[in-house]
């Protein structure tokens, strides 16, 4: 074999690693971006089923502090 095939065999196996390696760390990334969604809605509903006056749902305000 010359060098030339031998050179591009190597560099198209690299290429490969490479695809499969970002692969796994995109695949492990999406599932610690799920997780946390989780986590952060978990969290959220706990606040808000914590809170004593639940003002999320409430229509806003006027100046003087009636509803709208």
């Amino acid at each position: 074999m010359n060098d030339y095939f031998l050179e591009n065999l190597i560099r198209q196996r690299h290429e490969q690693i490479l695809t499969e390696v970002r692969a796994v760390q995109l695949s492990q990334l999406g599932r610690s971006c799920v997780a946390n969604g989780k986590k952060m809605i978990r969290q959220l509903i706990l606040f808000l089923s914590r809170s004593k006056r639940n003002t999320f749902f409430q229509p806003p305000a006027t100046d003087e502090g009636k509803s709208v």
